[in-house]
This record gives C-alpha cells, sequence and structure tokens, in this order.
C-alpha cells in the first residue's frame, strides 16, 4: 500500500517559443541535491502528465538518476572547456548518438586520464544530450540549448546553473584520445550541432 500520492515535478517547463518541447534560455529543472527522492529496490518509474490543449500535445521528461555523485577533482586541477562541432542528420524523438567520423573536437589532450564535469550541447531543436564513458553503464547527461528562442535559446544562452557549477559531480572519465561518445535528443532531424565538455586532467 502507498502511504504518499506521487511526486509532482515543480518547477515545469513550458513549451519554448511555441515549437514543440524545446527548453529556452535558463529553463526551469526541479533539483534535490539535498533533499533526493530515495527509489525503493526494483520498482519501476512512470511519468504522468496533463495539458489544457483541446489536442494532444508531445511532453519530454527527463530524469538524473544516480546512486551517488562522485566528488569533483581537487582544487588546482588543470580545468578546461573543450569545444565540439557535429554534422550528423539527427533522427528526430529519440537518443541519437553522433558519429565519431562527423565529430571533430578543436584541441586534442596530452597523454592521460579525464574528467568530464560539465557539459553543453547546441542545436536547432535539441532536448538534451549525454555521454557514453568507456566501461560505464551510467549515462549523465544536461538539457539541451536550441534556437527556437531566437539568440537567447542558442549558443549565447544560458542552461541551468547545475549543468556549470559542478553539482552533479564528476559525469565520468575517458582516456585522451577516447572522446566520450555523445547522444542527443531532438524534436527534428538537425543537420549541425556544437556543445562544449567541462574536464580536468586527473592523471
Amino acid at each position: 500500500m502507498r502511504p504518499f500520492g506521487p511526486h509532482y515535478i515543480r518547477p515545469a517547463q513550458a513549451s519554448g517559443a511555441g515549437v514543440g518541447p524545446l527548453f529556452p534560455d535558463n529553463p526551469r529543472l526541479m533539483t534535490l541535491f539535498h533533499t533526493p527522492i530515495l527509489l525503493p529496490r526494483s520498482e519501476q518509474i512512470h511519468v504522468e502528465a496533463v495539458t489544457a490543449a483541446a489536442v494532444g500535445e508531445p511532453f519530454v521528461c527527463l530524469l538524473w538518476v544516480a546512486s551517488q555523485l562522485q566528488p569533483l577533482p581537487a582544487a588546482g586541477t588543470d580545468v578546461r572547456w573543450i569545444r565540439y562541432t557535429n554534422t550528423d542528420t539527427v533522427s528526430p524523438n529519440g537518443w541519437f548518438r553522433l558519429t565519431s567520423a562527423n565529430t571533430a573536437f578543436e584541441q586534442s589532450l596530452p597523454g592521460g586520464v579525464y574528467a568530464v564535469m560539465g557539459m553543453e550541447h547546441f542545436s536547432a531543436t535539441a532536448q538534451a544530450a549525454r555521454l557514453v564513458f568507456a566501461g560505464q553503464s551510467e549515462r549523465p547527461g544536461v538539457i539541451a540549448m536550441n534556437s527556437a528562442g531566437g539568440a537567447a535559446g542558442g549558443v549565447t544562452g544560458r542552461n541551468h546553473p547545475a549543468f556549470y557549477d559542478g553539482s552533479l559531480g564528476v559525469f565520468g572519465q575517458f582516456q585522451n584520445g577516447n572522446w566520450p561518445g555523445i547522444e542527443v535528443l531532438c524534436n527534428g532531424a538537425d543537420t549541425s550541432a556544437e556543445g562544449y565538455l567541462w574536464v580536468a586532467k586527473v592523471s
């Protein structure tokens, strides 16, 4: 028997510029860093949504689930943002793995192991992006930014602070030259993308 009703997600984000379920500049995000919801073992997660629209409309729900947060590297560690671009044609309304052949990172990294602590991803109808690390089952990610809201929603826009300030801990680690894979969720068949990884050299 359930002693309480389901959790409400507050605040929720309305559609960006009326173009599908896209996120605007500085999107609303329910963060529970200090009071996380504990999930019973083996219990499924369901999401229910309602709308006042006369016709059906799409909903997107992004959940961040973790057993723990990995602490950030110590102060004084070499930390920097690394830019990448991609020219794949994305299949919309489902997670799409960007190909390494069409993804270019602007910098090559010196030999060593690097930790990813944050991420930005931009494309015309992007909703979310996540990373795939070798040997890691978790796929941490971020809300993506898009051009639906004009310049404020594009590469000049600001995402939620949690994706910049280390609130999510270390996403994962990779060896130089073996960049993590990137998966994106888009509302349309985007043909170009840009993004940044916030990385720190840890060994």
